[in-house]
């Protein structure tokens, strides 16, 4: 069921306040009310309103003084707002534009004329949402992608942020590990993640060195035994074993050793 749009009534005459209250609610829509301009702005903030249907001559804080600290405002400038009042002088009309109002209503209010400026200001309302809202999802979606430095660049400087090709050196990482689709098939995401994570700590923390190659040669079935208990088929000659201490891990071997084991792999246990 489509959720019902909200409408913020903000008159202080009641009798208004309940006349509109009852023809809205009988028409489908939600109705919420406030009595003066400080009262609406405080209900703009709490309620989000779908649209304003707002008086001008009030205690505390006018009509017009509302509707321009709405519109000013980054938050709430796009709901719509319909002035509603009994002045009918071009100049209170020409104020209540400059004030950003997107329509108008002149008191005692047509229900009829009432029912086609709310519908047709909270269509557009609506697609203005579904626009934003579009706009937004995509934006998300990209920025998954996007560096933080990039996106910090962006945020500082919105208009021109400085991302102009610079050359730096970098480090990069290629983490291969042999048998991964068998491993994933078999173990938890959770586990599986670990496992990762602790070979790459391994990688980074026992470089290779001509003089050191990290090698494993030694006979061993090629059936093996991980770290966590789950029994998987090695994907490596059986030339390759791991240190019984740590999983995933790698000790120096011997000259002849590493000429008949190849290049370098980590090994499971």
């Amino acid at each position: 069921m489509a959720q019902r749009s909200k409408i913020l009534i903000v008159d202080d005459e009641p009798f208004n306040v309940d006349l509109l209250e009852q023809q809205l609610e009988e028409l489908g829509y939600e109705t919420v009310s406030a009595a003066n301009g400080q009262e609406a702005l405080a209900r703009v903030a709490a309620e989000a309103p779908d649209l304003i249907l707002l008086d001008v001559m009030m205690p505390i804080m006018d009509g017009f003084t509302v509707c321009r600290l709405l519109k000013d405002n980054e938050e709430t400038r796009l709901i719509p707002i319909v002035i509603m009042t009994a002045l009918g002088a071009v100049e209170d009309r020409i104020q209540g534009i400059e004030a950003g109002a997107d329509d108008f209503l002149t008191k005692p209010v047509d229900e009829r004329e009432l029912l086609a400026r709310i519908q047709t200001t909270l269509k557009l309302k609506h697609a203005v949402d579904r626009r934003i809202n579009e706009l937004r999802r995509v934006k998300d979606h990209f920025a998954r992608f996007v560096p933080e430095a990039v996106k910090r660049l962006v945020a500082a400087n919105p208009e021109a942020p400085e991302l102009a090709k610079q050359e730096r050196d970098v480090s990069v990482l290629f983490l291969d590990i042999s048998g991964y689709t068998h491993l994933s098939e078999r173990l938890a995401p959770g586990v599986l993640n670990t496992l990762v994570s602790w070979q790459s700590f391994r990688t980074l923390t026992h470089t290779d060195t001509p003089s050191r190659p990290l090698t494993l040669p030694s006979p061993c079935s090629p059936l093996r035994k991980c770290s966590i208990g789950t029994t998987v088929a090695s994907p490596w000659p059986s030339t390759w074993v791991s240190t019984p201490a740590l999983p995933w891990s790698a000790r120096p071997a011997s000259r002849a050793g590493a000429a008949r084991a190849g290049p370098s792999r980590p090994a499971v246990r």
